[in-house]
């Protein structure tokens, strides 16, 4: 057994085979495996840090990775209109839209969904076509993140 003293953002600054007595003001210890402490031995080694977070002990690089993936896509400002219908068709909203549609007496909404090049996120034909679609605010951009990911 070892003890691993942890800087204030889980980085493990040092390990000892006895327990500290005193550490810095902002430093906690922890006590941890010999498997762990050759572990980060050889890491250190070879130029890789290890960290302490809620999964245990991860390489900075990976808990780099799990902090970016985590972080909330932007909404575009505008889509292709060919990769929004896409995004409709994949969450199985497309026959509903070109239901809405036409059923909407509306020629300005017709003429952005048939022949539109780009859907702006702000657009009031966007918005009403949400609308009869029962879709809120929060499932418009995912839907408009998803098209923003599509490629030809």
């Amino acid at each position: 057994m070892k003890y691993a003293v942890i800087g204030p953002q889980g980085g493990v600054n040092r390990i000892t085979n006895t327990q500290p007595t005193a550490v810095a003001e902002n430093a906690t210890v922890r006590e941890i495996t010999d498997e762990q402490a050759a572990l980060i031995e050889a890491g250190r080694a070879a130029k890789v840090f290890y960290v302490f977070d809620g999964d245990g002990l991860v390489t900075q690089a990976e808990r780099r990775a799990r902090i970016v993936a985590a972080r909330p896509k932007p909404v575009p400002r505008e889509v292709p209109l060919w990769a929004f219908r896409a995004a409709l068709a994949d969450a199985g909203l497309l026959a509903s839209a070109q239901t809405v549609v036409a059923a909407v007496n509306s020629t300005d909404l017709t003429a952005f969904f048939e022949y539109g090049n780009f859907v702006e996120r702000a657009s009031p034909s966007l918005a009403q076509l949400a609308a009869q679609l029962t879709q809120t605010s929060a499932q418009v951009d995912a839907l408009f993140i998803a098209a923003a990911a599509k490629k030809l």
